[in-house]
């Protein structure tokens, strides 16, 4: 009698590797996902608004509860202006998204080190730092380049890619 093949022990393992991909993947396409950005909707136009935008990627339900911003001092922070709240809580299904504007971090974005969202759960989804970055570029170069609006449409007309 000889013992088992190379091929056979090899066989076994790839079935027993397929069988445990099989039975945890459906949990692992059904977790909680939450992408945030931030954007400027107007991009390079006059309107510099920063919107925090939020996409449920998951395959579950999320429901976002607050928007927070870790300044200078490191601890998250809730900051709204009377009036000015957005609504929230926001239940987001799967693939849905959510665009909301926060005056304060429109005006303090170079002073905003990250941005939190905090879901029903209590979990904290960071901001992507690479939309962070591009929002500051976008708000803060080309408006100290040109003052005004109409400086940098005509810029813009003039060096145009043909």
């Amino acid at each position: 009698m000889s013992g088992p093949n190379t091929w056979e022990i090899l066989t076994a393992i790839g079935t027993l590797g397929a069988v445990v991909v099989a039975l945890f993947l459906p949990m692992w396409q059904a977790r909680r996902r939450l992408s945030v950005q931030v954007a400027t909707p107007g991009g390079y136009k006059r309107d510099k608004t920063i919107s925090v935008v939020m996409t449920n990627s998951g395959g579950k339900v999320v429901t976002v509860v607050r928007v927070l911003t870790k300044g200078k001092g490191g601890k998250p922070e809730e900051r709204f202006e009377s009036g000015n709240t957005p609504t929230l809580p926001h239940t987001l299904r799967s693939g849905d998204f959510i665009s909301l504007t926060f005056p304060y971090i429109t005006s303090h974005l170079a002073e905003v080190k990250d941005i939190l969202v905090e879901d029903s759960l209590g979990k904290l989804w960071r901001c992507d730092a690479k939309s962070h970055r591009a929002a500051l570029s976008i708000q803060g170069e080309k408006r100290r380049l040109f003052s005004h609006g109409k400086e940098f449409d005509e810029w813009a007309e003039k060096n145009k890619k043909k």
